[in-house]
């Protein structure tokens, strides 16, 4: 019986991400693997990311996990859109009421190839060809004084002209394919 689910757009016609699980690993990138981490990221992960919360469970934990499986069974977009509120929010440039000041969310923003691992190897290089231009499905960064502009109302900016000529902008992004693989 033929899969419910339509093709990522960003996979090709086997399914398989752009940069496959080979290429990804002969550039030393690897995940679910339940490979033990390296020290020094496993000790944040022990001081930091699983430690005792003060205050009240995030309300929208229980909301992620109840939408989780329907999301699994929808088309990439669809996918998004149904754990995106749950897991996302939203910057001022987006909701002027309730959005976070100073932020903004955009889709599908191309990031510097900087941000990609050079090849480990002349013959890794040669085989396999560079990594695909990292592109997040959504990123969260700082409002620029042209979106700021253009927004039709009171958004505020966090940089000077001279401080957002020479900022870095999109520093927390969100690739649901890659920290999310299970799910879409």
């Amino acid at each position: 019986m033929p899969s419910q689910r339509t093709a990522s757009p960003s996979r090709n016609a086997s399914g398989a991400n752009i940069d496959d699980k080979q290429k990804l690993d002969a550039y030393n990138i690897r995940f679910d693997i339940g490979a033990t981490l390296p020290a020094e990221l496993n000790t944040f992960v022990e001081a930091v990311v699983r430690r005792a919360r003060d205050g009240p469970a995030s309300p929208n934990a229980q909301l992620t996990v109840e939408r989780r499986r329907r999301a699994a069974l929808q088309n990439e977009a669809t996918g998004i859109a149904t754990l995106e509120k749950s897991l996302l929010f939203e910057g001022q440039a987006g909701d002027e009421k309730d959005g976070v000041p100073l932020l903004e969310k955009k889709a599908n923003v191309n990031l510097s190839r900087c941000f990609l691992p050079d090849a480990p190897s002349r013959i890794v290089k040669n085989s396999w060809g560079t990594l695909s231009l990292p592109q997040p499905d959504r990123a969260l960064g700082y409002v620029t004084r042209m979106d700021a502009q253009m927004s039709g109302s009171e958004i505020e900016v966090p940089f000077n002209e001279q401080e957002e000529q020479i900022a870095d902008w999109y520093v927390h992004t969100v690739r649901w394919k890659t920290f999310y693989p299970g799910l879409l």
